[in-house]
């Protein structure tokens, strides 16, 4: 009346390719690879750059949108300008200030020969 479970779950067994199939597939991609690189530099240095700036800036209004959505009407009697502010405020001192102040670009003593015993221990 009902199939058999074993009969329902049964896997084909794994074909493992072997060696001169992969060295002819190799070979077969090598020479279809074309000889010049993916993306030239200039292509690089401003589609690519553009297309890069345009995807993280809608990224970072879309977090801002849902921050700002949540935020709204749970920071008390602040306007909409007030929690627009709050909540793009809140998002500098997270994404720029506060990592910077944590590990700044050159931190105090990275010249002074003397320190560094002591740096090193405190980094490790």
């Amino acid at each position: 009346m009902y199939p058999q479970i074993d009969t329902l779950t049964t896997v084909p067994p794994l074909r493992v390719p072997s060696s001169t199939d992969c060295s002819a597939a190799s070979a077969h991609t090598e020479a279809a690879r074309p000889s010049s690189p993916h993306a030239r530099r200039t292509v690089q240095s401003t589609l690519g750059l553009a297309t890069g700036t345009l995807v993280f800036g809608v990224a970072l209004g879309g977090l801002f949108a849902l921050t700002y959505t949540l935020a709204q009407g749970r920071l008390g009697s602040l306007s909409a300008r007030g929690t627009a502010l709050t909540v793009a405020g809140g998002g500098f001192l997270a994404v720029y200030v506060l990592p910077g102040l944590k590990y700044p670009a050159n931190p105090p003593g990275t010249s002074n020969s003397d320190t560094i015993t002591d740096r090193t221990q405190w980094y490790s």
